[in-house]
């Protein structure tokens, strides 16, 4: 599965970054023996040159999968950081509140 090239601001990060999130995202991927569910945002640290794995989820009704759970277990027993958040979408009823 080939993974897009990562962008911040619409600008595309170090091919480092390309390079070592494919090859952890494939690594993790044998080692589960997952064919999907990999959190979606991966964070780089270009301070450290560490990842987050980050799966997001809406808070009262949706929770990991069971593969999303294996899929960060393996990372985390790699010492690989992940986190699980909770983003709730806020009604707007105008423009100007969206900004």
């Amino acid at each position: 599965m080939a993974t897009p090239p990562a962008q911040v601001g619409g600008r595309p990060l170090p091919a480092e970054f390309n390079v070592l999130r494919a090859e952890l995202l494939r690594f993790l991927y044998d080692l589960t023996n997952l064919p999907k569910e990999a959190p979606a945002p991966v964070i780089w640290n270009a301070r450290s040159s560490t990842v987050r794995f980050l799966e997001v989820k809406r808070p009262h009704w949706d929770r990991p999968l069971d593969e999303q759970r294996k899929f960060l277990a393996a990372a985390e027993e790699r010492r690989i950081e992940t986190s699980i958040a909770e983003w709730e979408l806020r009604q707007t009823t105008n423009r100007a509140e969206r900004s």
